[in-house]
């Protein structure tokens, strides 16, 4: 039996490790969004909660939901972030401590984008609408050829 799988693997490594194959190396592309993200931020009310409350929607270029989007919380006092998501309707409701925050809105294939300062306070109600636009399409997508190496091998010859 061992001799039955040495052999199979004698025979099968010359393909198995074989160097000369000429694989690409991918990951250049030139992206394009047809159109730009647009927000909607305005202070709607007070809540009697004491603490600050976000709350809005996500949506794309044609006003359907946008799911799943992450949003990142970054209080610029403490360094602190929390991290959220919408929904599968794209909508998010969020209650938070009063402070001074960035907003970074982020889904993959539509691009990210940030509020760099909003001042919280106490029992504040600030609706965020964001429409993301299209998706982000590639335009140009380049591949570079690795180069060829080969590895040396040491050849056994028979004794006669």
């Amino acid at each position: 039996m061992k001799i039955i799988l040495s052999s199979i693997f004698c025979l099968f490594s010359v393909l198995l490790f074989s160097q000369n194959e000429n694989k690409a190396i991918t990951g250049f592309s030139k992206e394009e969004k047809a159109d730009s993200i647009k927000v909607e931020n305005k202070t709607i009310g007070y809540s009697n909660t004491g603490f600050a409350k976000i709350k809005g929607k996500t949506f794309d270029g044609q006003l359907r939901s946008v799911e799943s989007v992450e949003i990142s919380l970054t209080n610029l006092s403490s360094k602190i972030t929390n991290i959220y998501e919408t929904n599968d309707d794209g909508l998010f409701d969020i209650n938070i401590e009063r402070g001074i925050y960035s907003i970074l809105f982020s889904k993959r294939s539509y691009g990210e984008f940030k509020i760099e300062k909003i001042d919280l306070n106490d029992c504040q109600i600030q609706e965020i609408n964001l429409n993301l636009g299209s998706r982000i399409n590639i335009v140009e997508y380049i591949t570079v050829p690795a180069q060829e190496f080969s590895l040396p091998s040491k050849k056994k010859t028979k004794k006669k």
